[in-house]
């Protein structure tokens, strides 16, 4: 855990440092945005599999990030920060927190073992809550005035170990239990979306 929040200071720190940065050149007769909604979908992304996003300025090119919608472990909510390198297209960087809510009697099918015996079958499963930190860089386009199409690029860390419990009794193999690391929560980011600017 120790590791976790040195790891937020710093992004927060290079976030901040960034931040310093000569701003871009502007219209001084155009109006940023202070708020940014819109949705999003992708693979471990801040909004779920569906979801809407807000992204809300509290200084400069900083902003701060929230997110909710419908993932593979459950509701998902997140909130972070952002840093955006320039008022127009380009690079921003966030940090963040994402916390999935997990499903209850959740069924799928796996390989067990039973004695000497391996064969696949229907396994009921409670998904624990489950919570990830996360790294993410991604590139806006501009569309019209203040609106933003964006792709998000990162790495999300599992903060949480195993989270499922196996509730029918079945004796999971190394190979379902391989299955189950790949789609709980945590590792690469892809994330597409569209904000309008308000």
């Amino acid at each position: 855990m120790k590791k976790v929040f040195l790891t937020i200071a710093l992004s927060i720190l290079v976030l901040i440092t960034f931040s310093q940065n000569k701003p871009a050149t502007i219209s001084p007769t155009d109006t940023l945005p202070y708020t940014y909604l819109g949705f999003g979908t992708g693979i471990n992304n801040y909004v779920g599999i569906l979801g809407v996003g807000a992204d809300i300025r509290v200084h400069d090119k900083i902003f701060i990030r929230l997110g909710a919608g419908l993932g593979s472990w459950g509701y998902k909510y997140t909130a972070g920060i952002r840093l955006e390198h320039t008022y127009a297209k380009g690079w921003g960087f966030g940090a963040s927190i994402s916390f999935c809510t997990g499903l209850k009697n959740f069924k799928t099918d796996l390989e067990t073992v039973s004695g000497n015996i391996v064969s696949t079958k229907s396994v009921t499963l409670d998904l624990l809550q489950a919570r990830t930190f996360n790294l993410t860089a991604s590139h806006n386009w501009i569309i019209g005035k203040h609106n933003r199409f964006f792709l998000e690029f990162g790495y999300a860390i599992l903060l949480d170990t195993n989270p499922y419990n196996v509730i029918d009794g079945s004796k999971l193999t190394d190979n379902a239990k391989t299955v189950l690391k790949m789609v709980q929560p945590g590792g690469i980011i892809i994330d597409i979306g569209f904000m309008f600017g308000l």
